[in-house]
């Protein structure tokens, strides 16, 4: 139960922890290490599951925000436009998000200082409804998650995403069926469905949620494609259905011939 040593080093002791919980080693322990020490490795373990992450935003379907592991506090109207805010922030990257463009999607009928007005009170309560004023930084004019504090699905879903297509570059050896099985698994488990999808339709909302399904629809392709290629067209037509039935219009252009006759 130490939780100090000479020589600590803090950026050191972080990716020690992040490996320790990949590899499921003394988790308690290492879950309660990086609370009291507050260690935030670089970049953030956003692959990692059991990383103790003061919030955890999911977007990817269905809309919800935990803090350390239980639903966030309150309910109601109180709680509607700080975390419309939240979502119009990740929905647009979740850093150095600039104030013009919160307040173009939440308030386009008014500007200047009723817009400023309504900005500046609503990211009062979303940081208050968080209880952590430093997970939202507003600097210069632009805001950002604070990516210690954050783990959202979206942030996850796109490294994956980024890790399956450097696996599958030509350039490098192609992963074994158990890595190829751990991607498939990891990105259903992530892409539950189309970003804000069980939402109202928002003109902000569109541009991610085409993007973040384009990207599905690659790892998709990829994945498939060397199940076919590994002689196991079943396998591949079992992930494609699963995929299909995350999202419907999640269709890549082409899939075996085999599969798209007998659909």
């Amino acid at each position: 139960d130490y939780a100090h040593f000479l020589w600590w080093r803090p950026e050191a002791m972080a990716r020690v922890c992040a490996q320790a919980l990949e590899a499921g080693i003394e988790p308690e322990y290492v879950k309660s290490l990086v609370r009291r020490r507050g260690l935030a490795p670089e970049p953030p373990p956003l692959l990692v599951e059991d990383w103790p992450w003061c919030f955890r935003v999911r977007t990817l379907g269905s809309f919800d925000i935990l803090r350390h592991d239980a639903p966030l506090g309150g309910s109601g109207k109180a709680q509607r436009r700080p975390l419309e805010m939240l979502k119009v922030l990740i929905a647009c990257g979740g850093e150095r998000v600039s104030e013009d463009r919160v307040t173009g999607a939440l308030w386009p009928r008014i500007d200047g200082d009723s817009a400023h007005r309504s900005f500046t009170s609503t990211l009062h309560r979303l940081r208050k409804l968080l209880g952590e004023d430093r997970a939202v930084l507003l600097h210069e004019g632009k805001v950002t998650l604070d990516r210690r504090y954050f783990w959202i699905d979206a942030w996850a879903f796109d490294e994956l995403v980024q890790r399956i297509e450097a696996a599958f570059a030509r350039a490098r050896p192609q992963p074994d069926a158990e890595s190829v099985e751990r991607f498939s698994a990891r990105l259903l488990e992530l892409y539950r469905g189309p970003f804000l999808g069980n939402e109202p339709d928002e003109a902000w909302q569109l541009e991610r949620r085409e993007r973040m399904r384009s990207r599905f629809v690659r790892a998709m392709q990829a994945i498939g494609r060397w199940w076919e290629q590994a002689g196991l067209a079943e396998r591949a037509h079992g992930f494609y259905e699963k995929c299909f039935e995350t999202d419907h219009l999640a269709r890549p252009a082409t899939t075996s011939k085999q599969y798209v006759s007998d659909r």
